[in-house]
Protein backbone atom coordinates (compact mmCIF):
# COMPACT_ATOMS: atom_id res chain seq x y z
CA UNK A 1 0.00 0.00 0.00
CA UNK A 2 1.37 3.11 -0.72
CA UNK A 3 0.78 5.95 1.88
CA UNK A 4 -0.02 9.19 0.24
CA UNK A 5 2.53 10.90 -1.84
CA UNK A 6 5.16 9.63 0.56
CA UNK A 7 4.67 6.32 -1.68
CA UNK A 8 6.57 4.38 1.50
CA UNK A 9 5.41 0.86 0.68
CA UNK A 10 4.95 -2.01 2.90
CA UNK A 11 4.66 -5.21 1.69
CA UNK A 12 3.04 -7.87 3.59
CA UNK A 13 4.79 -11.71 2.75
CA UNK A 14 3.28 -14.56 3.84
CA UNK A 15 5.71 -17.63 4.76
CA UNK A 16 3.86 -20.71 5.58
CA UNK A 17 6.92 -21.60 7.97
CA UNK A 18 7.32 -17.84 9.49
CA UNK A 19 4.03 -16.63 10.31
CA UNK A 20 4.66 -13.18 7.93
CA UNK A 21 7.47 -11.05 7.66
CA UNK A 22 7.21 -7.28 7.09
CA UNK A 23 9.24 -5.23 4.50
CA UNK A 24 10.09 -1.63 4.18
CA UNK A 25 10.69 0.16 1.20
CA UNK A 26 12.23 3.34 2.50
CA UNK A 27 15.12 5.13 3.92
CA UNK A 28 13.59 7.30 5.99
CA UNK A 29 10.53 6.14 7.37
CA UNK A 30 8.03 8.98 9.35
CA UNK A 31 6.90 8.18 12.66
CA UNK A 32 3.62 7.87 12.10
CA UNK A 33 4.43 4.94 9.85
CA UNK A 34 6.33 3.56 12.06
CA UNK A 35 3.17 3.24 14.25
CA UNK A 36 1.17 1.73 11.95
CA UNK A 37 4.10 -0.65 11.39
CA UNK A 38 4.66 -1.59 15.05
CA UNK A 39 0.48 -1.40 15.26
CA UNK A 40 0.43 -4.52 12.21
CA UNK A 41 3.04 -6.41 13.96
CA UNK A 42 1.37 -6.09 17.05
CA UNK A 43 -1.71 -7.78 15.53
CA UNK A 44 -0.88 -10.54 13.17
CA UNK A 45 -2.69 -13.77 15.16
CA UNK A 46 -5.14 -13.86 12.07
CA UNK A 47 -2.01 -14.65 9.76
CA UNK A 48 -1.27 -17.73 12.28
CA UNK A 49 -4.53 -18.70 12.30
CA UNK A 50 -5.34 -19.25 8.89
CA UNK A 51 -2.50 -20.94 7.48
CA UNK A 52 -1.56 -24.36 8.10
CA UNK A 53 2.62 -25.26 7.64
CA UNK A 54 3.46 -27.63 4.88
CA UNK A 55 5.95 -29.14 6.73
CA UNK A 56 7.53 -29.22 9.87
CA UNK A 57 10.52 -26.72 10.85
CA UNK A 58 13.75 -27.59 12.56
CA UNK A 59 13.87 -27.10 16.28
CA UNK A 60 17.39 -27.83 18.26
CA UNK A 61 16.72 -28.22 22.39
CA UNK A 62 19.70 -27.70 24.00
CA UNK A 63 20.25 -28.79 27.93
CA UNK A 64 22.51 -26.35 29.87
CA UNK A 65 21.59 -27.60 33.59
CA UNK A 66 24.48 -25.16 35.51
CA UNK A 67 23.70 -24.20 39.35
CA UNK A 68 26.78 -22.14 39.62
CA UNK A 69 25.22 -19.20 39.45
CA UNK A 70 23.14 -19.14 42.82
CA UNK A 71 22.86 -21.32 46.00
CA UNK A 72 20.28 -23.67 45.82
CA UNK A 73 20.80 -27.10 44.46
CA UNK A 74 18.37 -29.14 42.31
CA UNK A 75 18.19 -26.03 39.56
CA UNK A 76 19.98 -28.54 37.13
CA UNK A 77 16.77 -30.54 37.60
CA UNK A 78 14.91 -28.60 35.38
CA UNK A 79 15.81 -29.30 32.07
CA UNK A 80 15.33 -33.04 32.74
CA UNK A 81 11.47 -32.49 34.00
CA UNK A 82 10.44 -30.33 31.41
CA UNK A 83 11.64 -32.64 28.51
CA UNK A 84 9.58 -35.87 30.84
CA UNK A 85 6.47 -33.78 30.82
CA UNK A 86 5.56 -33.61 27.38
CA UNK A 87 7.67 -31.05 25.68
CA UNK A 88 8.36 -33.37 22.77
CA UNK A 89 4.90 -34.14 22.24
CA UNK A 90 3.48 -30.62 22.80
CA UNK A 91 6.41 -29.42 20.19
CA UNK A 92 5.66 -31.96 17.50
CA UNK A 93 1.62 -30.62 17.81
CA UNK A 94 2.79 -27.45 16.69
CA UNK A 95 4.50 -28.92 13.83
CA UNK A 96 8.25 -28.78 14.55
CA UNK A 97 10.87 -31.15 14.17
CA UNK A 98 13.10 -31.77 17.06
CA UNK A 99 16.59 -32.33 17.11
CA UNK A 100 17.82 -32.95 20.78
CA UNK A 101 21.19 -31.97 21.64
CA UNK A 102 20.73 -32.96 25.01
CA UNK A 103 21.81 -32.21 28.71
CA UNK A 104 26.02 -30.99 29.01
CA UNK A 105 28.08 -31.64 31.65
CA UNK A 106 29.95 -29.22 33.92
CA UNK A 107 33.03 -29.13 36.17
CA UNK A 108 32.15 -28.80 39.48
CA UNK A 109 33.98 -25.88 41.60
CA UNK A 110 36.99 -26.51 43.33
CA UNK A 111 38.89 -24.95 45.99
CA UNK A 112 41.50 -25.09 43.65
CA UNK A 113 39.85 -23.00 41.12
CA UNK A 114 41.70 -19.54 40.61
CA UNK A 115 40.40 -16.65 42.63
CA UNK A 116 39.01 -12.94 41.56
CA UNK A 117 42.14 -10.64 43.16
CA UNK A 118 41.07 -8.19 46.06
CA UNK A 119 39.43 -5.63 45.13
CA UNK A 120 38.48 -7.02 41.65
CA UNK A 121 34.32 -8.32 42.69
CA UNK A 122 33.20 -10.58 43.95
CA UNK A 123 31.34 -13.84 42.23
CA UNK A 124 30.72 -17.09 43.83
CA UNK A 125 31.74 -19.98 41.73
CA UNK A 126 33.47 -17.73 39.18
CA UNK A 127 36.02 -20.13 37.20
CA UNK A 128 33.67 -23.20 37.12
CA UNK A 129 30.72 -20.94 35.94
CA UNK A 130 32.99 -19.03 33.47
CA UNK A 131 34.18 -22.74 32.01
CA UNK A 132 30.57 -23.59 31.88
CA UNK A 133 29.22 -20.43 30.02
CA UNK A 134 31.99 -20.76 27.49
CA UNK A 135 30.95 -24.09 26.89
CA UNK A 136 27.29 -23.10 26.32
CA UNK A 137 28.18 -20.35 24.19
CA UNK A 138 30.59 -22.72 22.21
CA UNK A 139 27.71 -25.54 21.72
CA UNK A 140 25.06 -22.29 20.77
CA UNK A 141 27.20 -21.07 18.78
CA UNK A 142 28.29 -24.37 16.81
CA UNK A 143 24.48 -25.52 16.49
CA UNK A 144 23.46 -22.10 15.05
CA UNK A 145 25.91 -21.87 12.63
CA UNK A 146 24.67 -24.28 11.02
CA UNK A 147 20.64 -23.57 10.69
CA UNK A 148 19.01 -22.54 7.83
CA UNK A 149 16.73 -18.94 8.84
CA UNK A 150 14.33 -21.31 9.20
CA UNK A 151 15.17 -23.34 12.10
CA UNK A 152 15.33 -22.13 16.04
CA UNK A 153 16.48 -23.17 19.18
CA UNK A 154 15.38 -23.80 22.48
CA UNK A 155 17.90 -23.82 25.65
CA UNK A 156 16.63 -25.02 28.54
CA UNK A 157 18.32 -24.45 32.49
CA UNK A 158 19.80 -24.34 34.54
CA UNK A 159 20.04 -21.06 36.05
CA UNK A 160 20.15 -17.68 34.91
CA UNK A 161 23.82 -17.53 34.75
CA UNK A 162 22.93 -19.97 31.81
CA UNK A 163 22.10 -17.17 29.34
CA UNK A 164 25.48 -15.30 29.75
CA UNK A 165 26.59 -18.53 27.81
CA UNK A 166 23.24 -18.78 25.54
CA UNK A 167 23.06 -15.25 24.35
CA UNK A 168 27.24 -14.79 23.57
CA UNK A 169 26.75 -17.68 21.44
CA UNK A 170 23.77 -15.99 20.00
CA UNK A 171 25.60 -12.81 18.97
CA UNK A 172 28.46 -14.45 17.37
CA UNK A 173 26.63 -15.73 14.99
CA UNK A 174 24.09 -12.53 15.07
CA UNK A 175 25.46 -10.06 16.77
CA UNK A 176 22.59 -7.11 16.05
CA UNK A 177 20.04 -9.72 17.97
CA UNK A 178 17.75 -7.80 20.16
CA UNK A 179 17.21 -9.70 23.68
CA UNK A 180 13.83 -9.53 26.02
CA UNK A 181 14.67 -10.46 29.16
CA UNK A 182 12.09 -11.36 31.57
CA UNK A 183 12.40 -11.78 35.37
CA UNK A 184 11.64 -10.59 38.79
CA UNK A 185 15.30 -9.11 38.57
CA UNK A 186 17.14 -7.06 35.84
CA UNK A 187 20.48 -8.82 35.51
CA UNK A 188 21.99 -5.64 36.51
CA UNK A 189 24.51 -6.95 39.50
CA UNK A 190 27.84 -6.49 38.60
CA UNK A 191 30.89 -7.91 40.44
CA UNK A 192 31.68 -4.70 42.16
CA UNK A 193 28.48 -3.30 43.34
CA UNK A 194 26.31 -7.24 43.75
CA UNK A 195 25.42 -7.91 47.68
CA UNK A 196 25.08 -11.29 47.03
CA UNK A 197 27.86 -12.29 44.65
CA UNK A 198 25.43 -14.69 42.74
CA UNK A 199 26.25 -15.16 39.15
CA UNK A 200 22.97 -14.98 38.25
CA UNK A 201 21.53 -12.28 39.22
CA UNK A 202 24.48 -10.32 37.06
CA UNK A 203 23.90 -12.07 33.20
CA UNK A 204 23.06 -8.84 31.28
CA UNK A 205 25.95 -6.95 32.71
CA UNK A 206 28.06 -9.16 31.75
CA UNK A 207 26.99 -9.19 28.63
CA UNK A 208 26.86 -5.34 27.90
CA UNK A 209 29.35 -2.85 26.24
CA UNK A 210 31.60 -1.19 29.14
CA UNK A 211 30.12 -2.69 32.12
CA UNK A 212 32.05 -5.46 33.69
CA UNK A 213 35.72 -5.67 33.02
CA UNK A 214 36.01 -9.56 32.14
CA UNK A 215 39.76 -9.75 32.34
CA UNK A 216 39.50 -9.58 36.42
CA UNK A 217 37.06 -12.60 36.69
CA UNK A 218 39.09 -16.06 36.24
CA UNK A 219 37.00 -18.23 33.72
CA UNK A 220 35.48 -15.40 31.67
CA UNK A 221 38.71 -13.81 29.69
CA UNK A 222 36.91 -15.66 26.73
CA UNK A 223 34.11 -13.19 26.49
CA UNK A 224 34.52 -9.62 25.26
CA UNK A 225 37.29 -7.47 23.46
CA UNK A 226 38.33 -6.28 26.91
CA UNK A 227 39.10 -9.93 27.73
CA UNK A 228 42.49 -11.84 27.56
CA UNK A 229 43.21 -11.74 24.53
CA UNK A 230 46.62 -10.30 23.92
CA UNK A 231 48.46 -13.15 24.17
CA UNK A 232 46.25 -15.42 22.99
CA UNK A 233 46.13 -17.81 26.47
CA UNK A 234 44.30 -17.41 29.60
CA UNK A 235 45.58 -15.65 32.16
CA UNK A 236 44.47 -17.66 34.92
CA UNK A 237 44.40 -21.05 33.16
CA UNK A 238 47.77 -21.60 31.26
CA UNK A 239 46.56 -24.86 29.28
CA UNK A 240 43.62 -22.67 27.52
CA UNK A 241 43.79 -21.41 24.13
CA UNK A 242 42.36 -18.32 22.86
CA UNK A 243 41.62 -19.12 19.43
CA UNK A 244 39.22 -17.82 16.76
CA UNK A 245 36.68 -20.69 17.90
CA UNK A 246 37.25 -19.79 21.19
CA UNK A 247 36.85 -16.24 21.50
CA UNK A 248 32.89 -14.77 21.70
CA UNK A 249 34.25 -10.60 21.71
CA UNK A 250 30.22 -9.54 20.69
CA UNK A 251 28.60 -7.69 23.40
CA UNK A 252 25.40 -6.13 23.73
CA UNK A 253 24.45 -2.30 22.90
CA UNK A 254 22.31 -1.39 25.71
CA UNK A 255 19.43 -0.04 22.91
CA UNK A 256 19.61 -4.29 22.19
CA UNK A 257 18.19 -5.27 25.39
CA UNK A 258 14.73 -4.90 26.83
CA UNK A 259 13.97 -6.04 30.80
CA UNK A 260 10.41 -7.25 31.12
CA UNK A 261 8.22 -7.64 34.81
CA UNK A 262 11.09 -6.37 37.34
CA UNK A 263 9.67 -6.42 40.87
CA UNK A 264 12.93 -6.39 42.87
CA UNK A 265 15.99 -4.02 41.75
CA UNK A 266 18.93 -3.09 44.06
CA UNK A 267 19.55 0.78 43.79
CA UNK A 268 22.98 0.48 42.25
CA UNK A 269 20.84 -1.48 39.48
CA UNK A 270 18.48 0.86 38.80
CA UNK A 271 21.22 3.29 38.84
CA UNK A 272 23.10 1.52 35.97
CA UNK A 273 20.06 0.67 34.30
CA UNK A 274 19.22 4.28 34.11
CA UNK A 275 22.54 5.30 33.27
CA UNK A 276 23.04 2.96 30.28
CA UNK A 277 19.43 4.04 29.29
CA UNK A 278 18.11 0.38 29.01
CA UNK A 279 14.35 -0.51 28.42
CA UNK A 280 12.54 -1.42 31.24
CA UNK A 281 8.99 -2.30 31.88
CA UNK A 282 8.01 -2.80 35.82
CA UNK A 283 5.24 -4.92 36.94
CA UNK A 284 4.12 -1.17 37.68
CA UNK A 285 3.63 -0.42 33.66
CA UNK A 286 2.10 -3.44 33.10
CA UNK A 287 -0.18 -2.78 35.97
CA UNK A 288 -0.93 0.69 34.37
CA UNK A 289 -1.14 -0.05 30.76
CA UNK A 290 -1.86 -3.68 30.05
CA UNK A 291 0.86 -6.38 28.73
CA UNK A 292 -0.70 -5.73 24.92
CA UNK A 293 0.35 -2.13 24.74
CA UNK A 294 3.65 -3.10 26.81
CA UNK A 295 4.68 -5.70 24.13
CA UNK A 296 3.73 -3.38 21.12
CA UNK A 297 6.13 -1.04 22.67
CA UNK A 298 8.85 -4.04 22.95
CA UNK A 299 7.89 -4.77 19.72
CA UNK A 300 8.44 -0.91 18.28
CA UNK A 301 11.58 -1.00 19.82
CA UNK A 302 13.60 -3.56 18.45
CA UNK A 303 12.51 -3.28 14.92
CA UNK A 304 12.38 0.29 14.62
CA UNK A 305 15.02 0.61 12.22
CA UNK A 306 14.94 -3.34 11.12
CA UNK A 307 11.65 -5.01 10.89
CA UNK A 308 13.67 -8.73 10.40
CA UNK A 309 16.36 -8.31 13.15
CA UNK A 310 16.17 -11.44 15.07
CA UNK A 311 14.96 -12.08 18.82
CA UNK A 312 15.84 -14.06 21.72
CA UNK A 313 13.85 -14.43 24.74
CA UNK A 314 15.15 -15.02 28.35
CA UNK A 315 12.51 -16.40 30.04
CA UNK A 316 13.36 -16.85 34.07
CA UNK A 317 10.30 -18.78 35.33
CA UNK A 318 10.55 -16.31 38.40
CA UNK A 319 8.73 -13.84 36.35
CA UNK A 320 5.72 -15.32 36.93
CA UNK A 321 3.66 -14.99 40.22
CA UNK A 322 4.64 -17.31 42.88
CA UNK A 323 0.80 -18.16 43.38
CA UNK A 324 1.46 -19.43 39.70
CA UNK A 325 4.57 -20.96 39.46
CA UNK A 326 5.83 -21.68 42.82
CA UNK A 327 8.52 -23.65 42.20
CA UNK A 328 11.73 -21.48 41.66
CA UNK A 329 14.02 -19.96 43.47
CA UNK A 330 13.27 -16.13 43.74
CA UNK A 331 9.31 -15.85 44.70
CA UNK A 332 8.47 -12.57 44.77
CA UNK A 333 4.44 -11.42 45.01
CA UNK A 334 3.08 -9.65 42.53
CA UNK A 335 4.40 -10.98 39.21
CA UNK A 336 2.93 -12.11 35.94
CA UNK A 337 -0.51 -13.92 35.55
CA UNK A 338 -0.36 -17.34 33.21
CA UNK A 339 -1.89 -14.99 30.61
CA UNK A 340 0.43 -12.47 30.79
CA UNK A 341 2.98 -14.92 30.65
CA UNK A 342 1.92 -16.54 28.12
CA UNK A 343 0.88 -13.05 25.69
CA UNK A 344 5.19 -12.50 25.84
CA UNK A 345 6.12 -15.28 24.21
CA UNK A 346 3.27 -15.57 21.52
CA UNK A 347 3.90 -11.33 20.58
CA UNK A 348 7.36 -12.36 19.97
CA UNK A 349 6.39 -15.30 18.12
CA UNK A 350 4.13 -13.18 16.01
CA UNK A 351 7.02 -11.27 14.97
CA UNK A 352 8.24 -13.88 12.85
CA UNK A 353 11.77 -13.21 14.58
CA UNK A 354 12.05 -14.89 17.50
CA UNK A 355 14.44 -17.46 16.66
CA UNK A 356 15.74 -18.53 20.26
CA UNK A 357 14.37 -19.23 23.85
CA UNK A 358 16.00 -19.49 26.88
CA UNK A 359 13.81 -20.88 29.78
CA UNK A 360 15.96 -20.75 32.99
CA UNK A 361 15.07 -21.01 37.19
CA UNK A 362 12.67 -23.70 37.19
CA UNK A 363 13.83 -25.71 40.46
CA UNK A 364 11.53 -28.98 40.90
CA UNK A 365 13.31 -29.61 44.82
CA UNK A 366 11.26 -25.76 45.88
CA UNK A 367 7.82 -27.13 46.00
CA UNK A 368 5.43 -29.95 46.83
CA UNK A 369 4.26 -32.13 43.97
CA UNK A 370 1.63 -30.10 43.11
CA UNK A 371 3.32 -26.62 43.35
CA UNK A 372 6.26 -28.67 40.68
CA UNK A 373 3.41 -29.86 38.65
CA UNK A 374 1.55 -26.62 38.34
CA UNK A 375 5.20 -24.60 37.25
CA UNK A 376 6.20 -27.46 35.30
CA UNK A 377 2.77 -26.96 33.43
CA UNK A 378 3.68 -23.09 33.33
CA UNK A 379 6.95 -23.23 32.13
CA UNK A 380 5.98 -25.65 29.66
CA UNK A 381 3.01 -23.50 28.10
CA UNK A 382 5.47 -20.35 27.73
CA UNK A 383 7.78 -22.53 25.57
CA UNK A 384 5.11 -23.33 23.18
CA UNK A 385 3.52 -20.02 22.96
CA UNK A 386 6.81 -18.82 22.49
CA UNK A 387 6.89 -21.83 19.03
CA UNK A 388 3.53 -20.75 17.94
CA UNK A 389 0.92 -21.96 20.42
CA UNK A 390 -2.71 -19.39 20.82
CA UNK A 391 -5.58 -19.55 21.81
CA UNK A 392 -7.18 -20.68 18.47
CA UNK A 393 -3.90 -22.70 17.00
CA UNK A 394 -4.92 -25.33 14.92
CA UNK A 395 -2.80 -28.58 16.01
CA UNK A 396 -2.75 -31.15 13.06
Amino acid sequence: RSFGSSKHTIKAVNNVSRVSNLTVYSREMPAEYQTIISQLLATRVAFQVKQKPTQKRSLEIIGAPVTFGQPMMGVDRGSKIIRQSGLYRDLSLLQWHISENGDMGFDEPSPKDPQIAEGKGQVVNCFAAGKACHKIARTVSKSLGKMNLEDHALMIGGDASMSIGSIAGILKNQPKTGIVWVSTRAGFDTPLTTTTSHLHRMTLSMLTKGVVKHENLPGFEWLGKDGGFLNDSSAFNPGFTIDDENRFPNLLDPSQITCLALRQIEQAEASLIKKLGIQCYTMDDIDKDGIGAVMEKVIAHHHKDDLTKPLHLCFDVNAIDPTVAPATFTTVPGGLTLREANHVAESLFLTGCLRTVDLVELNPTLGNYEEVKKTVDVALGVICAAFGQTILTLKH
